[in-house]
């Protein structure tokens, strides 16, 4: 049902939102949630219904990989291509992501994208909150 501008007001007072602040544009933009299975152990069918393109599933994938981390289960990945090859790509292409017009390349430069806009742009987390560690540390 549409609202229009002069009613919001009163709306949202009658149903009690008055407090509402709508979730930031960088959670909406991959529509980034919490689900009630683990996507990387989810079968293809499963994660075909729940995820329409290879951005959503690797949003996701990412948002759930913090989310394990901070409930102290142990990371996926130490490093950014070890996460990609396992569980990225084997979940991607469980999901029948993969194909000959999004290739393995194609999906690991969405992937770069994906994760330097989460951490560099919206700065939802670091590299180290992912479990990654930087083996070269020591010579910086």
């Amino acid at each position: 049902m549409r609202v229009t501008p002069q009613w919001v007001g009163p709306v949202r007072a009658f149903l009690g939102l008055d407090q509402y602040q709508p979730q930031p544009e960088c959670l909406t933009r991959y529509f980034v949630r919490e689900f009630p299975f683990e996507i990387v152990r989810a079968a293809g069918d499963l994660l075909r219904l729940h995820f329409s393109s290879p951005r959503t599933l690797i949003a996701n994938l990412l948002w759930q990989t913090l989310e394990r981390i901070r409930q102290g289960l142990p990371p996926y990945g130490t490093t950014h291509h070890g996460y990609f090859y396992n569980p990225l790509h084997a979940t991607l292409e469980r999901a029948g992501f993969i194909n000959e017009q999004f290739t393995k390349d194609a999906a690991e430069e969405l992937y770069g994208r994906i994760l330097a806009r989460m951490i560099r742009d919206d700065g939802l987390f670091c590299y180290r909150d992912l479990g990654f560690k930087d083996a070269f540390a020591s010579e910086r």
